[in-house]
């Protein structure tokens, strides 16, 4: 039986990605039987591990068939210059380098060879440097997969759904996506003026933006 292969990219070089991609994967329940693929420089993840205090082990693979289900398992690349890291400085290696990853990881996806994919915190300062002309990193990621519809992201921690967008006033009503005017508006308030801000909803009553 195939189970989901799933895609991690460490994040940006110079942030706490690496340690936090090492945390989470500590925590894995053994009973997991999604296969998780790192994606990126070993070193770097090494380097994680160690700040994290983490002993955790990643094999090096040239393949994804080759990961067991339920374990871990880790493609190299894309190319780093690891000298060229300043731990939280902004640069064109550390955007170049999430560019890549992104790159990457889209066109596992894309070939089938992957599900789907994570990601540590990027640094959009970093990605401009390393040459995105997108507004972000979710919408670099929509061209790199060649998608023309909507796409926004929703962030999710137990039962606290987060996400960044626009929508009516009222709260009274569902939260749905307007894809005509391309921002969530409120299913019973249709004429208020949208304004941008952070909103926070449970999955019970929110049906996704």
């Amino acid at each position: 039986m195939s189970y989901s292969k799933l895609g991690l990219l460490l994040g940006d070089p110079s942030g706490i990605g690496p340690e936090l991609c090492a945390k989470l994967l500590e925590e894995r329940s053994g009973r997991e039987t999604n296969r998780v693929v790192l994606i990126g420089e070993p070193s770097l993840f090494e380097n994680g591990k160690k700040i994290a205090g983490i002993e955790l082990e990643a094999p090096l693979v040239q393949n994804i068939h080759e990961i067991p289900d339920g374990s871990i398992g880790m493609l190299q690349g894309p190319e780093l210059q690891m000298d060229g890291v300043r731990v939280g400085e902004a640069s064109e290696i550390c955007g170049r380098y999430a560019l890549d990853s992104f790159r990457r990881a889209s066109a596992l996806c894309k070939s089938g060879e992957l599900d789907g994919f994570c990601f540590a915190p990027m640094n959009k300062e970093s990605l401009r440097l390393g040459g995105n002309t997108h507004e972000d990193d979710l919408r670099f990621v929509a061209d790199e997969l060649e998608h023309e519809g909507y796409c926004c992201e929703l962030n999710t921690t137990g039962g606290l759904w987060t996400s960044k967008g626009y929508f009516s006033y009222s709260f009274e009503g569902r939260c749905i996506p307007d894809y005509r005017r391309g921002y969530p508006r409120c299913s019973q308030n249709g004429t208020s003026d949208p304004f941008g801000c952070w909103y926070f909803c449970a999955p019970d009553w929110c049906r996704g933006t």
